[in-house]
């Protein structure tokens, strides 16, 4: 099947077009949050825009950087990051009741072109999880000849079946999303010699580990 492709320019247009209504959008949360009567219900809601509006930010930036030049060569990470990925992950998707479950890391330092591709996948896949799980989600690393694949879980009703081994694509999808975030995941991992695929019951992503 044919895959929607994010070319540079694309991408450049996108995180313009998305910066513009976010910035007057995180400019009247900023001010709504000083509102010091705002009712216990109201202030968590605000405090979930913000997240969204951060996470929004975060898209738009690497918008830029996939349109300048994919994933960022930067320095060789330790494995042991990852955990601070999926927990932010996990807090910004504001569903406090739902575990997140990782196994131990082995212990890896992947190039930096791959962890830069990693870390977007990993945002993007665990915060979906955590979104749509029940009570729990699993997050497992596990290093092969070469490789190391991330898998995430969740107790949740599964991928739709229009979703399952196809790449990512713009598009609503059932269980409520754009896939945007997605596309871009996809394309950064592509950049780095990597592969995210979606299967019924899990996602998997995988990246050179030297």
């Amino acid at each position: 099947m044919t895959r929607e492709v994010l070319s540079p320019l694309v991408a450049s247009r996108l995180a313009h077009e998305i910066r513009s209504p976010l910035g007057i959008l995180s400019g009247t949360l900023s001010q709504l949050a000083r509102d010091e009567g705002l009712s216990k219900a109201s202030a968590q809601l605000l405090t979930l825009a913000r997240r969204s509006c951060v996470r929004m930010e975060r898209l738009s930036r690497r918008l830029d950087t996939f349109a300048a030049d994919g994933p960022s060569d930067r320095s060789p990470v330790q494995l042991d990051v990852l955990g601070a990925w999926v927990e932010r992950a996990r807090n910004e998707a504001g569903r406090s009741g739902v575990e997140v479950e990782m196994s131990p890391l082995p212990a890896l330092t992947i190039p930096g072109r791959s962890a830069a591709a990693l870390e977007v996948a990993t945002d993007e896949v665990v915060h979906n999880a955590v979104r749509h799980a029940r009570a729990r989600v699993e997050v497992r690393a596990e290093a092969l000849e070469g490789t190391l694949r991330v898998t995430v879980s969740d107790d949740g009703r599964g991928m739709p079946p229009e979703l399952v081994d196809t790449p990512p694509s713009v598009r609503a999808d059932a269980r409520g999303g754009l896939g945007l975030g997605l596309l871009v995941a996809h394309d950064f991992l592509t950049a780095a010699e990597g592969t995210l695929r979606i299967l019924p019951d899990r996602v998997e992503i995988e990246v050179p580990d030297r």
